[in-house]
């Protein structure tokens, strides 16, 4: 799951009393720091915000232009294939989970917001073991 969470680090937006203007032409491409994640679990029709983590900057997320990527988080670093289409993120990632098995994830990110220097992404994964979907509402900044 971290590894995931890492990918995406994908993975919030900034509280204040001034809405970002929208902007066009903002381009998803390169680093952004992560700032909060909010992590919450929906299991038998309810959900319920499991942890709020907030960063000082400590994970990163590098979008390059060239549609390959690496999220950085801690001692972990992890490369990626990323396209964006609309409002969403396709994020495809090899993992290995053990020595000599490796496998694909592919993860499907919604862009709640992006602008000139704030990056807002959601992503669920799941079922976990005990049959919940994990959702992730993850703020970045630039």
């Amino acid at each position: 799951m971290k590894k995931l969470l890492l990918t995406a680090l994908i993975a919030g937006s900034f509280i204040g009393c001034k809405k970002d203007k929208p902007q066009t032409n903002v381009s998803i491409v390169g680093k952004w720091y992560d700032v909060r994640d909010i992590y919450s679990l929906t299991a038998n029709g309810s959900t319920t915000i499991v942890d709020t983590t907030s960063f000082n900057k400590t994970a990163n997320i590098l979008f390059n232009s060239d549609g390959s990527g690496v999220g950085n988080d801690a001692n972990i670093s992890q490369s990626f294939n990323y396209k964006v289409s609309a409002d969403s993120l396709n994020l495809t990632e090899t993992i290995s989970t053990s020595p000599g098995q490796p496998h694909t994830t592919i993860a499907n990110v919604t862009v709640k917001k992006l602008s000139a220097n704030s990056l807002e992404l959601f992503f669920s994964t799941g079922p976990d073991i005990d049959n919940g979907i994990e959702n992730h509402d993850v703020t970045y900044t630039r």
